[in-house]
């Protein structure tokens, strides 16, 4: 079981009240994770609608599971759509299985043309007759539900639609994998590649990928069935309901592999991520709750009929001549539409019904047009453990030009509710900036340095800011001064620094790009020096900094690497020097970790002393660090 108590003592020490904390479980929660044993999957699952209950004296129907605790997995009939189709569960003493409705009567529901309730979906805890004005016991007890890439069944699970506080939060083991042992995208091609030879061995021994069924492998070694995966991808309700053991079969499975696995990683978790306030702000940000209202379905018909207009138009159009600016122009603004269309138009809404709603809500008649999705966030999507969704994470500023652009403004808070909104400006310039000056051998104090100087004091108006700086240093508009310096923050070269400045002027020749890439490297990293090790200073070669190319010339007279014969070298005489350097300095500790919650790097990177992987490495002390941030921030809010 978690060791809550420990972790609730550490906060209260410092002036953090848990008991007002809604993410953060009882002390004696009774999550089946690290118990050595759950009971043993039954032999044969009941055909019956709703949620039966499994034990040693039988089976019985029951609303909802009563365990405050839970192991869960949800199974989807693909082509019936989106909805759920069985589920199983597991608590310390009892199995579980939900068989929904349209599975017993075998009939399809077509949820792009029909309003849909909460009543289609998966209820934890509550009856049909509990709803959100009637909140019952069970809806006032904390739980756990723990599955692997859980926010796929948390959109399905019928009270999370509520608008009111939900005490349930759901732990995910694909999050906690990926935190472990997330890989770059360079090593994830290594992994899917079925050639890989003897030298990614220790890859494929401390990573794998985000699956299931590799994540089984990984942790328990021993491979995981998945052969009846397919009745629910290619099949129809009939099929399934025809193999119908076997698949609620399959669905067990996978509940005691996500079991087995936590049951390995969670430890591990808590060893390399040992701040509370990271595991808080993962299970907040698997809460996340959007509310729609009339206009969801406005915009939708609207995007739709105007995105259909414009392409009728545009192919009458390309049958003329002297057309072509408005044929362009056409395209522009189709594009969003045409590339966002599918993920938005298949979001799963539920629309909420009078008993569902607030009486204010009620009494004003607005229940019948307030709805809310669920988006499915991975709470650590990234090797930097920033979270990841597929579509509203990645929606774009509204632009009236482009179709459907405005997607982000459907997103309206209920009667008596309103919708706070957070935007760090430059946030990773400051913390970047902030980790710089802790490091500095000067004056450890924010501002100390001249790069958080000007982060800190630069002002966009008065062109002092550092984008403006850039810029007019090198030549280049602000905008595009703003990307070549995030760039090189995450690590970029001065190469690819070259590429964009051409990118962004087609006319620039490649000796212009060169001296203007280096003049900016110049200016804002500076140049690196190394100092010889104290064996080989000599009179020969004194002690003092040598440059890049003076260390590969003595190294090549002693005979070895330079790593052999130089300490580490240093960025010396750029702005952004002392932040270079205590960024590099974090990435190439044996066990780097974040300089706020002390969050480690994942094994597949900490392991990797190739030089080719720093660039990741710092592109992650500045991302983790700014996850650190938001995981902080968010247990400030809810406290």
């Amino acid at each position: 079981m978690m060791n809550i108590l420990s972790i609730k003592k550490e906060l209260a020490d410092f002036g953090i009240l848990t008991d007002r904390i809604s993410n953060i479980p009882n002390a004696d929660i009774s999550i089946p994770t690290l118990e050595d044993k759950i009971p043993s999957i039954p032999n044969n699952f009941v055909f019956n609608q709703g949620w039966t209950r499994y034990s040693n004296s039988g089976y019985e129907s029951v609303e909802y599971p009563q365990e405050d605790g839970l192991i869960f997995d949800v199974e989807v009939c693909m082509k019936n759509g989106p909805l759920p189709t069985l589920a199983t569960a597991v608590s310390k003493t009892s199995w579980y299985s939900w068989v929904s409705k349209h599975l017993i009567d075998g009939t399809s529901l077509n949820f792009m043309k029909k309003p849909l309730t909460p009543d289609v979906m998966i209820p934890l805890e509550s009856s049909k007759n509990d709803y959100e004005l009637n909140l019952n016991r069970s809806q006032d007890i904390k739980k756990i539900i723990v599955g692997h890439n859980v926010s796929f069944d948390r959109v399905r699970v019928k009270e999370q639609y509520w608008q009111n506080e939900n005490s349930t939060k759901f732990l995910d083991t694909m999050s906690l994998h990926i935190c472990i042992s997330g890989t770059s995208s360079y090593q994830r091609t290594i992994l899917k590649s079925k050639h890989s030879d003897t030298t990614n061995e220790q890859l494929h021994s401390i990573s794998s990928l985000n699956n299931l069924a590799d994540v089984y492998k990984l942790y328990c070694g021993t491979e995981l069935i998945k052969t009846n995966r397919d009745i629910f991808i290619n099949g129809e309700l009939q099929d399934i309901k025809k193999h119908f053991n076997e698949s609620m079969l399959y669905c067990a499975l996978d509940v005691v592999a996500t079991h087995k696995v936590l049951k390995k990683i969670f430890p591990m978790f808590l060893e390399r991520f040992p701040h509370f306030a990271t595991l808080a702000g993962m299970l907040e940000l698997g809460s996340s709750y959007l509310p729609v209202n009339y206009n969801w379905k406005r915009y939708l018909e609207e995007a739709e009929t105007t995105h259909d207009d414009l392409n009728l138009e545009k192919n009458v159009l390309e049958g003329i001549d002297m057309c072509a600016t408005r044929i362009l122009k056409i395209s522009k603004m189709c594009s969003y539409w045409k590339n966002n269309r599918d993920r938005i138009m298949s979001q799963l809404v539920i629309w909420l019904d009078s008993k569902n709603m607030h009486f204010s809500a009620i009494k004003n008649n607005s229940f019948l047009n307030c709805g809310a999705i669920i988006p499915q966030v991975v709470a650590s999507g990234t090797v930097t453990r920033r979270a990841v969704e597929a579509t509203w994470m990645t929606a774009s500023n509204t632009d009236r030009e482009r179709i459907g652009s405005e997607l982000r403004a459907m997103i309206h808070a209920p009667l008596n509710y309103c919708i706070v909104g957070a935007d760090v400006d430059s946030q990773e310039l400051w913390i970047a900036s902030i980790i710089g000056d802790s490091f500095s051998k000067v004056v450890k104090i924010q501002g100390g340095t001249p790069f958080s100087w000007m982060t800190l004091i630069g002002n966009k108006s008065q062109c002092t800011d550092m984008h403006s700086v850039t810029a007019k240093a090198v030549g280049i508009s602000r905008d595009e001064a703003k990307i070549i310096n995030y760039a090189r923050i995450y690590g970029a070269g001065q190469k690819f620094a070259e590429r964009l400045l051409k990118q962004f002027n087609p006319i620039m020749s490649d000796k212009e790009a060169a001296l203007k890439s280096k003049k900016m490297f110049l200016m804002t990293k500076g140049q690196k020096f190394y100092r010889l090790k104290k064996f080989y200073i000599s009179e020969e070669f004194i002690d003092k900094l040598y440059t890049e190319s003076e260390c590969l010339k003595i190294s090549k007279l002693h005979n070895k690497s330079r790593d052999e014969v130089f300490e580490k070298g240093k960025w010396i005489g750029g702005s952004e020097s002392a932040m270079f350097n205590s960024l590099e300095e974090i990435a190439e500790q044996k066990e780097p970790a974040t300089p706020f919650l002390h969050s480690r790097l994942s094994r597949a990177l900490e392991k990797e002393t190739n030089e080719k992987y720093l660039p990741t490495k710092i592109n992650w002390v500045v991302q983790s660090a700014a996850v650190d941030f938001l995981h902080l921030i968010l247990l400030s809010v809810i406290t």
